[in-house]
């Protein structure tokens, strides 16, 4: 009787996650997922202490209704060094069938360069890199975008 019994609950727990797995997998079926693009990334001097990389993103929901954003989590690097790794909150949503702007401001002092100052004081120019994952809902949608700048100094 205790074989059956247990022979039941493993029947019904194997039951039940394929059951999940198989709603999460129409789920995504059903919610297209989201673009996300990188539209600009600029320098901008704070002080003779801090600089400043102002990015926009540009994220297009394709589904008829309308999807939240909650969480970016981001990573910067320049001339190939890991520069800033960093989140941000957020209480938005996208509309259905629409899209929205997100300004993510990635301030950063120039002592942190420190590695990176001889080279860029030699080429006068910044390769970088912004890169994560902005979290709808459930969906983790990636993003990217890689380029350089020249600095005037």
């Amino acid at each position: 009787m205790v074989n059956r019994i247990q022979n039941l609950n493993r029947l019904m727990a194997f039951t039940l996650l394929a059951g999940l797995l198989a709603s999460c997998s129409a789920l995504q079926n059903v919610v297209a997922k989201p673009t996300v693009h990188v539209v600009a990334v600029s320098y901008r001097a704070v002080s003779f202490e801090e600089g400043q990389l102002d990015s926009r993103l540009k994220i297009r929901n394709p589904n008829g209704f309308a999807l939240p954003v909650r969480k970016l989590v981001y990573n910067l690097k320049l001339n190939n060094r890991e520069f800033i790794n960093s989140s941000l909150s957020f209480d938005k949503d996208i509309p259905a069938n629409g899209s929205i702007e997100l300004h993510v401001p990635l301030r950063f002092r120039y002592s942190e360069l420190f590695n990176t100052i001889q080279d860029i004081a030699q080429h006068h120019e910044v390769v970088f890199q912004f890169a994560g994952t902005l979290d709808i809902g459930p969906l983790p949608i990636p993003f990217s975008k890689a380029g350089k700048f020249s600095l005037k100094f």
